[in-house]
């Protein structure tokens, strides 16, 4: 009897907790599973936005906890879906490099006032945002980035004079205005561009807790400084006008300088031009004869002959036997005849005349060689 009794027992038990009473329970309490279903489901909806955040691409979230210690250093949020409680409180920071544009006041060696924009780039480390967001807050930039360049600046910019910033060391001011900003002996919380590991940007622990701080230690910079540019460099009017005159008269300098140097090289040329058809004269004045003067001179004539301006070539005449041109127009006469004064210079000689418009090449050999 005890068997049989301990077999129905379990086959009470199976009928009690199996599918079937399963299915036939929830058949019966129907309404009751739909209707707690249904406010489980409302109390989710409702709750949903409070207690999760997507943090999107390049973004990191730092937690508040209000009952549990406040800020959440050692951890902060990562980028995708995350949870908290309703009472606790995210704010979200950006790690990507960010750029920002300040302008400054400075004096320079001379006591000018000057007025300097400064652009520059930074980022914050996932690992250090909680930190970040404990000791300083969400206007870093002007609490922490601003007041420490404003004041390196002025302190580098003291060591130059206006034209100096103003033309070709700009770039040499900007290597010590970074240098100044990221020197770990200032303790401003400025690191310079560094490369964090994986570990350091989503944990944070090796960052803040592993004690490689060397001979600073305990001193945790928060924020990264990439780099300083300066974007311009504004002095009184009559000082940039003075600069600008300065550069435009060393510029006229070189130009004279330039002159010289191309003058010079000129006379050198013409020398050796001289030097050149002197060679070649002493060359060829020993080929020279009388015969190929003669024959240069016929050439010539034969030349102007087929010239279309009309005139008359007499060959054969002279003791010489070069010909003799005649020119018949007489535009050169009428347009150099003065006017008469008196009767006595009215008749002009036609020999005269005829000499006056003739080319004679019967002459001396030495004369025609031209």
């Amino acid at each position: 009897m005890t068997a049989l009794e301990d077999d129905s027992s379990g086959e009470r038990e199976r009928r009690r907790f199996g599918p079937a009473r399963i299915f036939s329970s929830f058949r019966i309490n129907r309404g009751k599973v739909v209707l707690r279903s249904l406010v489980f489901a409302s109390v989710v909806v409702f709750f949903w936005p409070h207690i999760t955040i997507v943090v999107p691409a390049g973004k990191v979230g730092v937690l508040f906890r209000p009952l549990f210690g406040g800020t959440l250093i050692s951890r902060p949020m990562t980028e995708g879906l995350n949870l908290f409680l309703p009472w606790n409180k995210v704010t979200l920071y950006d790690s990507r490099i960010q750029l920002r544009k300040s302008k400054f006041e400075a004096v320079t060696a001379e006591g000018l006032h000057v007025r300097i924009e400064v652009i520059y780039r930074y980022r914050i480390h996932a690992s250090k945002v909680g930190r970040l967001h404990k000791v300083i807050g969400p206007n870093f930039t002007a609490v922490l980035l601003d007041p420490a360049i404003n004041s390196i600046v002025r302190m580098e910019t003291a060591r130059y004079s206006a034209d100096q910033i103003y033309g070709d060391r700009r770039s040499e001011l900007q290597a010590s205005i970074y240098r100044g900003v990221t020197d770990p002996a200032n303790h401003n919380m400025i690191e310079g561009s560094t490369d964090p590991s994986s570990t350091e940007m989503v944990f944070g622990r090796q960052a803040l807790f592993s004690g490689k701080q060397g001979r600073y230690a305990g001193y945790v910079p928060l924020v990264e400084l990439v780099d300083i540019l300066i974007s311009e460099v504004r002095l009184p009017d009559r000082v940039r006008q003075a600069i600008e005159k300065k550069e435009e008269q060393q510029q006229l300098q070189q130009e004279y300088v330039f002159r010289i140097e191309r003058e010079k090289l000129e006379s050198v040329r013409k020398r050796v031009e001289a030097q050149g058809i002197r060679d070649f004269q002493q060359t060829v004045q020993a080929g020279i004869s009388e015969n190929y003067l003669r024959w240069r001179g016929i050439e010539a004539t034969l030349r102007l002959a087929t010239s279309p301006n009309s005139k008359t070539v007499i060959v054969g005449g002279g003791r010489t036997g070069m010909p003799l041109i005649l020119n018949t127009d007489d535009t050169r006469g009428d347009a150099t005849t003065a006017p008469k004064r008196d009767g006595a210079r009215k008749a002009r000689p036609a020999s005269r005349a005829a000499a006056s418009d003739s080319l004679d090449l019967t002459g001396d050999t030495s004369q025609g060689s031209l």
